[in-house]
């Protein structure tokens, strides 16, 4: 049984003036890591709007070059609450648009290609993983400091993870 972990980004929810704003959870797993991917699932409820889009970082703290981290995201696909596929299109090299017909839930899924161990990139294999947020997660254009929450579900042999992020739940727990 693999061990999940869940580590906070921000708070998990907040209104401004009295309005739910949108709620975005990221599930990272490493279901072969040999293959060097790390599959994401991000989702984002309370969503307003017929349309989403998302973009990815072209660039990373410490490191002042522009980069191509959308390079590495593969296997694009998008659902609503109901599991049914929305349509989505690459519309700029870091930007995806997701048609959601007004769906206020969403899951996107992608895997990121993580084989270059730098501290600017994500690398993966059997024994452990590095990951760099700018490399590995999509935001909602224009609204990146929404809170979020990030959940772990580590390769079934290893068995620790280090993050420097707050635990979402009780330290007697395998959850960070």
């Amino acid at each position: 049984m693999h061990r999940q972990f869940i580590i906070s980004v921000f708070s998990l929810l907040f209104t401004s003036a009295g309005i739910a704003q949108p709620i975005v959870k990221y599930t990272l797993s490493f279901e072969e890591p040999r293959s060097h991917y790390i599959k994401v699932q991000m989702d984002v409820s309370n969503w307003k709007g017929n349309s989403l889009e998302l973009k990815m970082p072209v660039w990373t703290p410490g490191s002042y070059l522009v980069r191509e981290f959308s390079r590495f995201v593969e296997r694009f696909k998008v659902v609503n609450g109901n599991g049914n596929i929305l349509h989505s299109e690459k519309f700029a090299k870091n930007g995806w648009r997701i048609n959601n017909g007004n769906a206020n839930e969403i899951k996107i899924e992608y895997y990121v290609y993580a084989y270059e161990l730098s501290v600017r990139n994500c690398f993966v294999d059997d024994e452990h993983a590095y990951l760099n947020g700018a490399g590995l997660f999509l935001y909602i254009n224009k609204q990146l400091d929404l809170p979020s929450t990030v959940e772990v579900q580590p390769y079934r042999d290893w068995k620790t993870i280090s993050t420097s992020l707050d635990r979402v739940v009780p330290d007697n727990q395998w959850l960070l």
